[in-house]
């Protein structure tokens, strides 16, 4: 028996998909692990907003979810505040659309406490 976790991930790097899918991929992912990964593309805030809306049903699950893209950048950060135990970042060039660095999230996740 081993102590390690599954993380389990799904992207979508062309579109964010409607809501119905998206919840329908959580719900196939959640069988293999609690610990769910569900990214897609922001075209829109709408498309961002909808990633972020998926936090409201997210159950036991320990779930990420974010978009890409310019449009989905501001989602990164958000996600933390509405249960994302993670966002992810770079440690300079970003690797994924709207990725931001490191330095970059530590400035804006510590602007209360520099006050």
């Amino acid at each position: 028996s081993t102590k390690t976790k599954l993380l389990v991930s799904w992207h979508d790097f062309q579109k964010t998909p409607k809501t119905i899918e998206l919840k329908n991929k959580i719900k196939k992912m959640s069988k293999f692990s609690n610990n769910v990964k569900i990214v897609s593309t922001a075209k829109s805030v709408d498309d961002a907003t909808r990633m972020l809306e998926l936090y409201d049903k997210k159950g036991k699950n320990n779930l990420i979810s974010f978009a890409m893209g310019d449009a989905g950048k501001i989602s990164r950060i958000l996600c933390l505040y509405l249960g994302s135990p993670y966002t992810y970042v770079s440690l300079g060039k970003a690797v994924a659309p709207g990725q931001f660095s490191v330095d970059e999230v530590n400035k804006i996740i510590n602007l209360k406490s520099s006050k």
